[in-house]
């Protein structure tokens, strides 16, 4: 059995057990859902890498080039080491800009609860992180606010003796 046919049987019982009927991967290997907050939850096979990822949009990157700059440098942070991810990393689809919370299942732990746990654990940690990507979208107003409030944060750190 190919890494594509197992990732669709996968995806089909992982579909049953939710009661989702005709939930399978497309012959591009990729398959979704809506869910009932208006959330959408993304599988897709990666053949190249004999994985099933499951991703949720969790931002876009801002159109100004002088804003993309501070948003990379917070997703960068909040991909280090997963601290800020804790359950996946955050990538960019270069075709939408739409920033992604994934997770990747290798071929020899897929199963339905990998990919229930997953799924769960990306939806859990979803509205946090869009939160706090948040913060960097919308504009120059905010990221003049973050940057003031992590710098009186640093000056108050170091004047309490607190700086490394």
């Amino acid at each position: 059995m190919n890494t594509q046919n197992k990732s669709n049987d996968i995806v089909r019982a992982f579909a049953q057990c939710h009661g989702i009927p005709n939930l399978a991967l497309s012959d591009a290997g990729t398959a979704g859902l809506r869910l009932q907050e208006g959330v959408e939850l993304y599988l897709e096979h990666v053949a190249e890498n004999g994985k099933l990822f499951a991703y949720v949009i969790v931002g876009h990157l801002p159109s100004p080039l002088e804003e993309r700059q501070a948003y990379m440098e917070r997703l960068l942070t909040l991909n280090c080491l997963e601290q800020g991810t804790l359950c996946g990393t955050l990538a960019i689809d270069g075709l939408t800009d739409a920033v992604l919370l994934q997770a990747g299942i290798a071929e020899a732990d897929l199963s339905v609860a990998r990919v229930e746990q997953a799924a769960q654990e990306l939806l859990r940690h979803r509205p946090r992180i869009a939160d706090s990507l948040g913060q960097w979208e919308g504009g120059g107003v905010t990221l003049k606010k973050a940057a003031l409030s992590t710098a009186a944060q640093l000056n108050r750190r170091t004047m309490s003796g607190g700086a490394r």
